[in-house]
């Protein structure tokens, strides 16, 4: 079971005892999983790939390095529930104000509101959002070509061969 699942599992745990008083205890959680997620160090080009994971009432997608802990962009959710975790490592200009990081397939586009966070102790920076899976997100990550990723003035282009396949946990589990 890689990080990101177990910090589900551990969150899916605390909520129940805690009785919904979650925000902070989720935002460690999720801080501490994508750090976990983004530990490691850089990984070529060519060993990046989509993949997914689901169990425990929870699926994520991810681009990264499978069984490696890496990853470079996650999407997960709970089972049932069409809200996404979003996590994006990329180091912003701005570290203050929100950022608006902007999906992009042909004439589809998605906007996910973020915040920058940054994991002194592994110096990772990262965009952490929340966004809807709704029929534009999922059409996104089930096309072919390339996803152009927007965040302030820069941009950066990742495969989508394998998403769709990589997806169908997660779409299966969120219910768009």
């Amino acid at each position: 079971m890689n990080e990101l699942a177990k910090a589900v599992a551990q969150f899916r745990v605390l909520r129940h005892n805690t009785g919904g008083k979650l925000r902070d205890t989720m935002r460690t959680i999720l801080l501490v999983a994508a750090g976990a997620l983004f530990l490691t160090a850089p990984v070529p080009a060519e060993e990046l790939t989509w993949f997914g994971n689901a169990g425990g009432g929870s699926a994520s997608l991810v681009y990264g390095t499978p069984d490696s802990d890496y990853a470079l962009l996650s999407f997960s959710c709970e089972s049932g529930n069409s809200r996404l975790s979003f996590a994006y490592e990329f180091e912003p200009l701005n570290k203050e104000n929100p950022l608006e990081v902007i999906l992009q397939v042909g004439d589809t586009q998605v906007s996910i509101p973020t915040k920058a966070e940054h994991l002194e102790a592994m110096d990772v920076h990262l965009l952490i959002g929340e966004t809807t899976l709704d029929y534009q997100l999922s059409s996104l990550l089930t096309s072919t070509g390339t996803l152009h990723v927007f965040v302030e003035d820069g941009s950066a282009e990742y495969p989508l061969e394998g998403a769709a396949e990589a997806a169908k946990d997660l779409l299966a589990t969120c219910k768009p």
